[in-house]
């Protein structure tokens, strides 16, 4: 899947990897692999308000708009500690002219030691007073949503 050149940057997968690496990536693994859209179709990091136009990719020819402030407040715990906050950028944004839709992926890249269960929490968006009295009292948070008792198309005809 993706652009032919892209398989370059996978890396090396032979026995020295199965015995010394694994699961983690190969030495030699470009990230530039996780590039889907080939170089002519590749830009820097969006950080919102730049200027999309999409040309013959719809019925009226060409579309534009600007994209949406694109910084995504996090935090990433292992157990009481802060392994990361910060404000994280997309770095894919995926095109979908046929519905008149976009996506924005924002990822974060963090150490780990052999599991992702080292991390106990992740907060996405800013974290409201009852989620800071909770982790500073070393109690966990859980957020409670309205949940509807029934769904519109359960309604009797």
């Amino acid at each position: 899947r993706g652009w032919p050149g892209r398989i370059e940057y996978g890396g090396t997968y032979d026995q020295n990897w199965i015995d010394n690496v694994f699961p983690f990536l190969p030495q030699d693994f470009d990230e530039r692999y996780y590039q889907m859209a080939p170089p002519d179709q590749q830009i820097d990091l969006p950080r919102g308000g730049e200027e999309v136009q999409l040309i013959n990719l719809t019925p009226e020819g060409r579309v534009s708009f600007r994209l949406p402030i694109t910084a995504l407040p996090i935090a990433l715990f292992k157990r009481r500690e802060k392994a990361f906050e910060g404000n994280i950028q997309p770095d894919t944004i995926l095109f979908d002219p046929e519905n008149r839709r976009f996506s924005l992926v924002w990822r974060v890249s963090q150490r780990i030691q052999r599991t992702i269960l080292d991390f106990s929490e992740c907060w996405v968006g800013t974290p409201t007073k009852a989620m800071l009295l909770a982790r500073a009292m070393g109690k966990r948070y859980i957020r409670r949503f309205k949940v509807p008792l029934r769904f519109e198309e359960d309604e009797p005809a």
